[in-house]
């Protein structure tokens, strides 16, 4: 009890969502919070993690709302208390529906790079079609410092590609009939995008 390791791998073949699949409770129990630390001299705190997550070939997952296939290769190492993952999954592409709208995943990647905590740095690549034009999303950076960059076909400014996204209208339209800034659809078209995903 003073000194465990929970070492081996961990080789998928096959995932899938049950129906009461919430992923913000998995992220709950993995990462903590920071008032839920395990007490000090706790069980918790002295099982080591050495586990080696993989996925023997590429893996389909799909929900209601969501699908993807990709591979994965990670490594799980800290404590039961303090766990930490490094490795990366690559996303062969996936659907996300979203607001009503269908979002493609490209080929993209999730790194997880921290040595000491878990942490998903994000490269993801998001397509959609919102009336008449092809919007492409890029996201990068952590789930607290998400980036992300708007085009589309035909050329919009990203403020025309939020405004449609958030409200279905370009600005243009938008300036007609005024609705809440451009600035909060931004931040609630990235954070609800990463989020979902």
């Amino acid at each position: 009890m003073e000194s465990a390791v929970l070492r081996g791998q961990v080789r998928l073949t096959e995932l899938s969502f049950s129906p009461s699949f919430d992923l913000n409770d998995i992220a709950s129990v993995a990462g903590g919070t920071a008032g839920s630390a395990a007490p000090p001299g706790g069980f918790a705190q002295n099982l080591d993690f050495d586990i080696d997550v993989v996925s023997t070939n590429d893996v389909n997952l799909s929900s209601s709302k969501l699908s993807l296939q990709g591979a994965m290769k990670l490594r799980i190492r800290g404590t039961a208390a303090q766990p930490a993952v490094t490795g990366r999954v690559n996303i062969a592409g996936g659907d996300l529906m979203f607001r009503g709208n269908r979002y493609i995943l490209e080929p993209s990647t999730v790194d997880f790079v921290d040595p000491y905590r878990i942490e998903p740095r994000l490269n993801l690549s998001v397509s959609t079609k919102v009336q008449d034009y092809d919007i492409h999303m890029l996201l990068r950076g952590t789930l607290d410092t998400i980036r992300t960059t708007y085009t589309s076909e035909p050329v919009l400014p990203p403020s025309d590609i939020i405004n449609l996204l958030v409200f279905g209208k370009t600005t243009e339209f938008q300036a007609a009939n005024p609705t809440p800034g451009v600035l909060g659809a931004q931040s609630m078209v990235a954070s609800s995008v990463s989020n979902e995903l």
